[in-house]
């Protein structure tokens, strides 16, 4: 039986946490905003996301062992570069924003919960260990 190394374990994984942040964004643009507006629909979908994050993360973490505990705050910072990475890519090369945009969706004070998924793409793997008795 052939081992895969825990980062191809959690590259995998946060293609996962990509194809539910695309799915996320899709459910909010088309179904929340019409529904209730792009005030409270940013916000639940900022939090949702999170929840599916850890929720991913609860799932898939004991696939990362055996390894030492600090593979899960690694794992956290993969998951962080990857997500800044395409968010990045995304914004630039695919919409054409500019540099005070994007930042802007860093700011919480219009509902825009962003900076609360990078922090929970962050922390996620090592909580979920946590939560689940790994470490």
């Amino acid at each position: 039986m052939v081992r895969t190394h825990w980062s191809i374990r959690a590259v995998m994984t946060w293609g996962l946490i990509l194809a539910l942040a695309i799915l996320n964004a899709v459910v909010r643009e088309t179904l929340l905003a019409p529904a209730l507006g792009e005030t409270v629909a940013l916000p639940v979908s900022g939090v949702v996301l999170s929840a599916l994050i850890l929720l991913v993360a609860g799932l898939s973490v004991p696939y990362f062992r055996p390894v030492e505990p600090r593979v899960f705050w690694l794992s956290g910072v993969l998951w962080l570069g990857l997500t800044l990475l395409f968010e990045v890519g995304l914004a630039f090369l695919v919409v054409g924003l500019a540099w005070r945009e994007l930042l802007a969706s860093l700011d919480p004070r219009d509902g825009n919960l962003f900076i609360l998924v990078l922090v929970m793409t962050l922390l996620a793997p090592r909580l979920a260990a946590k939560i689940r008795n790994l470490v």
